[in-house]
């Protein structure tokens, strides 16, 4: 099962894709495809991380299951979003995660 993993975690890819709520919110979005680690019984988590420039130092925000909503920032401020994955076992221990850097970053500007 570990060389299993070793394999899926290989394959796996994230991006972020973000999208504005009616508020001026940003709400971002996990696309991953986890089916074939929900096939060998692990569970995917996101850590969401956000950072003022793109290469610049990212900062944990939350932990959840595909989404997060954004509701605190500067109006007209760019805003860039990066996601780790986190793989869950069957007794909820973390056996992988990916990197922020293996993300594919979305950007959005914060305000109406």
């Amino acid at each position: 099962k570990e060389m299993a993993l070793t394999k899926a975690m290989n394959n796996f890819e994230i991006k972020a894709r973000s999208t504005k709520t009616s508020k001026g919110y940003i709400k971002v979005k996990a696309v991953a495809d986890t089916e074939e680690l929900e096939k060998l019984g692990y569970t995917v988590k996101y850590k969401f991380y956000r950072s003022t420039s793109k290469n610049g130092t990212y900062s944990y925000k939350f932990t959840s299951n595909g989404t997060y909503t954004n509701t605190g920032g500067t109006n007209g401020k760019t805003y860039f979003y990066r996601i780790k994955a986190v793989v869950y076992d069957a007794d909820n221990n973390v056996v992988a995660e990916t990197k922020i850097k293996d993300c594919k970053y979305a950007s959005r500007k914060f305000g109406k």
